[in-house]
């Protein structure tokens, strides 16, 4: 089964289903993709990974984000945008990305999301 992981920060927005997008560099997921969302139950790519549950890939479209943060790609409200995306504003997911501006790469969105391991 195809998968991403994901950081500690974002768990509980996931599991309660307030975070149901993530932003990739590029990605094996397509629309109608049944896909698991993983973490690292310690050091990254040094230990096993545990389920957080799999969803439904419901879209998948590019995105940039330039080097001054501003989104391209996306026709939405970048408020909205970020917090689908489990942060709490626009700037704070800018923050995120930080030094890795600028971005171009790939939203996925899901819905039906089931909790523990396939």
């Amino acid at each position: 089964m195809k998968y991403h992981t994901f950081l500690p920060q974002f768990h509980a927005g996931i599991l309660a289903g307030t975070k149901t997008q993530t932003l990739r560099g590029s990605t094996r997921v397509s629309i109608g993709d049944r896909f698991a969302l993983r973490h690292w139950t310690g050091r990254p790519y040094g230990s096993p990974m545990g389920h957080l549950g799999t969803a439904m890939a419901v879209g998948v479209g590019r995105v940039s984000l330039d080097e001054y943060g501003l989104l391209s790609g996306c026709t939405e409200d970048p408020e909205q945008f970020a917090k689908r995306d489990g942060f709490d504003s626009w700037a704070a997911l800018v923050a995120h990305f930080g030094k890795r501006l600028p971005f171009d790469g790939v939203a996925i969105r899901w819905a039906g999301f089931v909790a523990g391991a396939p």
